[in-house]
């Protein structure tokens, strides 16, 4: 509106075509949901049952940082130091145009560090040795890539991944949590 105000005072158009028109109307930011302490002992113990380690370890990564699901479905080992219990979060996965990408964190609330407890680094340090042994403790939701290789990062670089190395989908993870809240 402001470039037809210029245009309209230098002459250029008779009228500013916007003149009156209304602004859209915001939608309301929708508040962000928390789970209750309820909610989270339930789902942990719903989850000491489960076969597939992986996902208890990322459940417990995910309550235990705060992380969101994107971030945590693109963290590697490179970003995390556990002498320091520290991870930090760089960037994330995202579905862009019927594709999963990579994508850094656009600001700086996207990228931070977080202290984790050493209870959690303990539970990383096993989650790497076990996936250094080639252990099957892959999470299985989702493979990312068709051809199961053309996107995946080098062996042992993701924290959490599918059988073949690539990231994993934070759609299916999301549902795969929603059904046991």
């Amino acid at each position: 509106s402001m470039a037809f105000k210029w245009a309209t005072s230098k002459g250029y158009l008779d009228s500013n075509p916007f003149e009156g028109a209304e602004s859209p109307v915001q939608p309301e930011k929708k508040e962000a949901r928390y789970l209750q302490n309820e909610q989270v002992e339930a789902l942990l113990a719903a989850s000491e049952d489960v076969v597939n380690l992986q996902f208890r370890h990322f459940l417990e990564v995910l309550l235990g940082t705060g992380m969101r699901l994107g971030e945590l479905c693109a963290l590697r080992w490179d970003d995390v130091n556990l002498e320091l219990c520290q991870i930090k979060v760089e960037r994330n996965v995202k579905l862009l145009h019927n594709e999963w990408k990579i994508r850094r964190g656009k600001n700086a609330n996207a990228r931070r560090t977080i202290d984790i407890s050493p209870q959690l680094a303990a539970i990383l340090r096993y989650h790497r040795e076990r996936q250094a042994q080639s252990e099957p403790i892959c999470l299985g939701t989702g493979n990312l890539a068709p051809d199961g290789h053309s996107k995946s990062p080098q062996a042992g670089d993701l924290v959490f991944c599918d059988s073949y190395g690539n990231f994993l989908s934070p759609n299916s993870l999301g549902w795969r949590l929603r059904k046991r809240v």
